[in-house]
């Protein structure tokens, strides 16, 4: 529901005021086959450890509920805009709303353990011991229906918690500075921004390993069985007495889960982003023939969330201030024109008004698009896996500076052995004891800028009053520009920053005829 309305304070000044209300209800299913992880539940297949499956529904092992989470009830979006005149021919104005996304599951829903079968084999030591064997067939796991808290023991859980139904939120806010130069033209400059709070992400990682814990064990014992002389002798601790398995997952906050997903029910509303932009617009009317938009963007994107992906996870979820950096679609420089002129000949026009000419030169119409934008920043990154157990977290690389990545760029020769990326010495070897320390996105190194030139050509020929045939000429990066990847971004790849192929399109051309009646 909303409500909003205009007020004209004075003949210079009007407001536009409102507010917008939005809740979402509690999810739920049409047999009731939701289930959720929850971490204070015991579960009895762990020896009562805490973390355990929960039920909707009614009856014995049931929620006695239909929803497993409640509603959100704080949808409050305020709205603010003004519009003031300092004389005839300027215009500022201000604008400031919350607003909100909508709530779904961005890959499906993950909470139908006990209601389908879920089994995932997998190896805990990352294959040095292995998941199953073939000749001994797959190990016994539960077949669904389950109201069986321990049901999902052993491989990935999900969790929603009360994030999945929260709204993600937009804060915005412009203040703008539009005049008219002259009876066509107009000139408009602002500032533009948005917060992002209360993201969809893929940044949690509930059940990630400590990485102390890595460096206090080291790798050996680390993918040894908690019950072998050296899991012993380094006195790691069973989680609980019945545990079988290796030192990695007894070391997990739930060593009964593999991996606990708020991902991809939409359980991870963790991710922030800020945007700020100056932008300065030139717009001419169509008057003489011309009709011209062009305008330049200045701006900062700043995130821990550029997209909701898996790869997105916190390299360590028990620091994710790590995670936020320059956004990974951030373009400092961004510059747009386009034009349309009817040349100034034909009947109606200033030159050759009539005759063989004017059907032959009259009514061309010329039209271009031009893009002109950084280059968007880069991150790096190793394949290191510590000894045989992932963090599910991205894979930083270790560095020095974050200055100097990249090569000369100016006058590269991609057909010698000019590379993207500096040697792989000048990062230097990569530590096997630690995480990396590369931020996200590197804003110092960037990938090539992108300069695009559009045009097109066209003519109409009248045959009768509702008869003409359109003729139309395209031509898509007329100059024929490559614009080149990066290559590899993997330190430890012998391949690193070796350019192999273009990211744009080359030059195309199209024609078309088109006949209207």
């Amino acid at each position: 529901m909303y409500f909003q309305d205009d007020w004209k304070i004075t003949p210079k000044l009007t407001l536009n005021l409102g507010v917008r209300y939005e809740f979402t209800l509690p999810p739920i299913e049409q047999k009731d086959k939701w289930s959720d992880f929850t971490p204070d539940k015991p579960n009895p297949g762990a020896d009562g450890r805490l973390g355990a499956l929960r039920f909707a529904g009614f009856g014995p092992g049931r929620e006695n509920s239909r929803t497993l989470v409640g509603g959100w009830y704080g949808g409050i979006g305020p709205r603010f805009g003004m519009a003031y005149s300092l004389n005839d021919k300027t215009v500022i104005r201000a604008s400031a709303a919350r607003s909100f996304g909508v709530v779904r599951t961005v890959t499906g829903s993950t909470h139908f353990e006990g209601a389908i079968t879920i089994f995932r084999p997998t190896s805990t030591d990352n294959g040095i011991t292995s998941a199953f064997r073939l000749d001994t067939g797959l190990p016994p796991f539960p077949a669904p229906p389950s109201i069986n808290p321990a049901f999902s023991n052993g491989n990935d859980t999900a969790y929603w918690n009360d994030e999945a139904v929260k709204l993600p939120q937009s804060y915005d806010w412009t203040l703008s500075i539009q005049r008219q130069l002259s009876s066509s033209l107009i000139f408009e400059t602002s500032y533009n921004a948005t917060v992002g709070a209360h993201l969809v992400s893929g940044l949690l990682r509930m059940n990630q390993v400590p990485f102390s814990a890595f460096q206090r064990y080291g790798s050996t014992v680390f993918s040894s069985n908690i019950n072998s002389a050296a899991a012993i002798a380094a006195g790691v601790p069973k989680p609980y007495p019945s545990f079988n398995g290796s030192v990695a997952q007894a070391l997990r906050p739930y060593p009964q889960y593999l991996n606990i997903n708020t991902q991809s029910g939409h359980g991870d509303k963790s991710g922030h982003s800020s945007y700020h932009a100056w932008l300065a617009r030139l717009e001419k009317r169509y008057s003489a023939g011309l009709l011209l938009q062009t305008s330049y963007v200045l701006s900062k994107l700043i995130t821990d969330s550029d997209s909701y992906m898996g790869d997105n996870s916190a390299i360590d979820h028990y620091n994710r201030r790590l995670e936020k950096s320059i956004g990974q679609y951030d373009l400092t420089h961004n510059l747009k024109a386009s034009y349309v002129y009817e040349l100034p000949a034909g009947k109606g026009r200033k030159w050759l008004q009539s005759g063989v000419a004017s059907v032959i030169l009259g009514g061309w119409r010329i039209g271009a698009f031009h893009i002109y934008t950084s280059g968007s920043p880069v991150e790096l990154t190793n394949s290191l896996n510590f000894g045989g157990i992932i963090f599910n977290g991205r894979e930083a690389a270790t560095v020095t500076t974050n200055e100097g990545w990249t090569t000369n760029l100016d006058n590269p020769d991609w057909k010698g052995n000019d590379r993207f990326f500096q040697p792989r010495s000048f990062f230097g070897p990569q530590p096997t004891d630690r995480l990396g320390n590369t931020t996200r996105q590197n804003p110092k190194a960037r990938t090539f800028p992108n300069f695009s030139e559009n045009y097109s050509l066209a003519k109409s020929f009248h045959i009768s009053e509702h008869k003409r045939i359109d003729f139309r000429w395209e031509a898509f990066n007329i100059f024929n520009r490559s614009r080149f990847e990066t290559g590899s971004r993997n330190i430890d790849d012998p391949n690193l920053g070796r350019v192999l192929t273009t990211i744009n399109d080359p030059r195309r051309m199209q024609f078309a005829l088109k006949f209207y009646f």
